[in-house]
């Protein structure tokens, strides 16, 4: 099986944006510095479809026609390979607050509250991520038999109710909200809300025909434009950050999310992944999602060192700081995932399939010819 490109570049952009929204953070609640948070609202609302594409990308692989979903087999393929280095890396965390930071209570209650709570926020996409996989071997054979019609009801109901009602809700005034606020025997909020955009890549990665180039170009541009700037407004107008427009289980980012999926998909859909660079960042990005909290935070603590300030306070700043923060994650990815003992622990691949896609030696080493896979 072939590296697609179009998912390599969405793994590798989408590991930026992850990166970038917790660098700028605390751009979006300093409403006062205005040129910062207005730049923050146009590239957030980029960024934002991060974890859509990622959630969309991982449905796109595990649920295409041919991919393995042996009972018997993913706990370990899947589920084993996203656990192993979530365990190490909250262990880590854990051991930073507790060293460095000197904050020993706080690593203890995050270590008896591990299974319900992530040691660090920024993890909670795992704790989504792997009761789908464990879903597995029930959704192929169930997306496997659903004809056209039956695709559009499953992803209707999904639009319609696990995200159309909480986007409605989000603009009624605090006391009229109950009125879009079911019952809780409405049980169609699945895996909160994220099993939606897994069947949603697999829904879209199936799709022969695509709406034409210009639509999706022009979709996605006006799209960012419009949810960057209603941002804006919403926030300054009730003086605070609001996420109405781009909050991950809307139905405005679920829209945006598929026209981007669609448009990568156009631009590069049955393309090979030739680059190295590209194949080494992909390889490397689950990694780099796990370090980037500690070095954000590593971060942060250097940068009030040097200033004595606790924020980043003009665009040159963040997008510097944006970069080094970066630059620090892939190169430790990279490297770990060069050590033969650790690659797996902290990478969750094997030596040998980072050693084709994912490390320092795939990057540099002579051309041999292999290819590698995109499995997540």
């Amino acid at each position: 099986m072939r590296r697609r490109a179009d998912l390599d570049v969405t793994r590798v952009l989408c590991m930026a944006a992850v990166v970038y929204l917790h660098c700028a953070s605390s751009a979006f609640y300093d409403l006062s510095n205005r040129p910062l948070f207005s730049f923050s609202c146009w590239v957030n609302a980029l960024a934002v479809l991060a974890v859509p594409l990622f959630f969309m990308m991982s449905g796109a692989l595990t649920l295409s026609p041919g991919a393995d979903a042996d009972p018997r087999r993913v706990p370990r393929r899947r589920v084993g390979k996203v656990l192993l280095p979530l365990a190490a890396w909250s262990g880590v965390y854990l051991l930073y607050l507790w060293r460095v930071r000197g904050d020993g209570a706080g690593a203890l209650a995050g270590l008896r509250s591990i299974l319900g709570t992530p040691a660090n926020v920024s993890y909670w996409f795992l704790y989504a991520l792997i009761p789908i996989y464990l879903l597995l071997p029930l959704l192929r054979p169930m997306v496997d038999g659903l004809d056209r019609a039956r695709w559009r009801y499953l992803l209707a109901l999904w639009l319609g109710l696990t995200l159309g009602l909480p986007t409605l809700r989000a603009f009624l005034p605090a006391g009229e909200q109950v009125l879009l606020t079911p019952h809780p025997s409405l049980n169609l909020d699945a895996v909160g809300g994220y099993l939606g955009y897994f069947l949603l890549g697999a829904y879209l990665d199936r799709l022969e025909r695509l709406p034409s180039r210009p639509v999706l170009v022009w979709g996605a541009v006006l799209a960012t434009l419009l949810a960057g700037g209603l941002s804006q407004a919403d926030s300054l107008a009730q003086g605070a950050w609001s996420g109405r427009f781009t909050d991950y289980l809307t139905v405005f980012t679920a829209l945006r999310a598929a026209g981007m999926f669609l448009l990568l998909k156009s631009l590069l859909g049955g393309r090979e992944t030739r680059s190295r660079a590209v194949r080494a960042l992909a390889g490397c990005s689950f990694c780099v999602y796990l370090v980037h909290p500690l070095v954000v935070m590593a971060g942060q603590a250097l940068w009030f060192r040097a200033t004595g300030l606790y924020d980043l306070a003009t665009i040159p700043q963040q997008l510097v700081f944006f970069l080094a923060v970066l630059a620090v994650c892939v190169g430790i990815a990279l490297v770990l995932a060069s050590i033969p003992g650790l690659c797996r622990l902290f990478t969750g691949q094997s030596f040998s399939a980072a050693c084709r896609n994912g490390n320092l030696i795939a990057l540099f080493r002579p051309k041999n010819g292999e290819k590698g896979t995109n499995a997540p």
